[in-house]
């Protein structure tokens, strides 16, 4: 491979300059894209916006809150749907 490149052309004294502005175009992409290919951070590993404890508490239990409201929606609209016209002509 090394005495086929010697051999041809392309590393010839023409050519050289261009070869090196090649290599060092490549190189200077590679060294501005590189930080972009690394692995992101994670985000947990962040603080949590500067909350503080109670705040961060409040929203915990709203969360709990809302949860509880939407089982409580689902359950009230099966028990509507198994109550409905429709169920009640099939029996």
């Amino acid at each position: 491979m090394i005495l086929w490149l010697a051999q041809s052309e392309i590393l010839s004294d023409q050519n050289a300059p261009w070869l090196i502005l090649g290599v060092g175009v490549f190189m200077m992409i590679y060294i501005v894209i590189r930080p972009f290919l690394r692995r992101r951070n994670d985000p947990m590993d962040k603080p949590a916006f500067g909350r503080s404890l109670a705040q961060q508490r409040t929203v915990e239990r709203q969360m709990e809150n809302l949860l509880v409201e939407l089982s409580e929606m689902t359950r009230q609209m099966s028990a509507s749907l198994t109550l409905g016209p429709r169920s009640s002509k099939c029996f």
